[in-house]
């Protein structure tokens, strides 16, 4: 299957990217195809109020869109600044259009301390209305960030260390199920994104 990492920082080098990168090479020992989407290279325009008449002619859009519309599942993960889910990520969010509807997402916090919550809990909440992702219940927060998941072994580190790790394979696992799954909802006839391109 191919799935999609989002690094959703838009800082070069970042601890989301870390993570991002760890959780590409975990999905790729699992034999998917995955990729990173590192937002700080991307680097798509900041949403204005223009954006509706640019979002079809931009070429860093559309190659966006592209590599997301190939994907059958996707590890968001996102830093945490000032208690809220990073701008870059929120921004992607205005340019997808229906490339990640019913589609996984394990969602992954970065916190450089003890926090992490809040940004699982904002994206949960206001960003699927019109982009119809698919959240699945299992997330991560990686907290700390610095000390944690600095090597591909789940079974070096401390036991903070391994416990994250484990843990984030353990959401893989549910990420793919969910993946094989959610294919057959796309397929199907169910789905009327022309008469119901917006939710309520």
């Amino acid at each position: 299957m191919n799935f999609v990492v989002i690094s959703g920082s838009s800082r070069s080098g970042s601890q989301s990217l870390k993570v991002a990168k760890w959780f590409e090479s975990k999905l790729n020992d699992l034999s998917h195809e995955a990729t990173v989407l590192d937002l700080h290279e991307v680097n798509l325009p900041l949403a204005h109020e223009d954006i509706w008449s640019e979002i079809d002619n931009n070429d860093t859009a559309i190659a966006v869109r592209k590599k997301l519309e190939q994907a059958d599942g996707f590890v968001m993960v996102t830093p945490e600044w000032n208690g809220m889910a990073g701008p870059a990520l929120k921004n992607l969010f205005h340019y997808v259009k229906m490339t990640m509807a019913y589609k996984p997402v394990y969602l992954v916090a970065v916190s450089g301390y003890r926090g992490g919550a809040y940004p699982i809990a904002e994206l949960r909440m206001n960003s699927a209305k019109n982009t119809y992702i698919n959240y699945i219940p299992e997330h991560l927060i990686v907290r700390g960030a610095e000390d944690l998941m600095n090597d591909l072994d789940e079974n070096s580190g401390d036991e903070s260390d391994q416990y994250v790790k484990k843990r984030g394979l353990y959401g893989l696992g549910i990420l793919v199920e969910y993946a094989k799954a959610l294919k057959s909802v796309r397929d199907s006839k169910a789905l009327d994104f022309e008469t119901y391109k917006n939710g309520m």
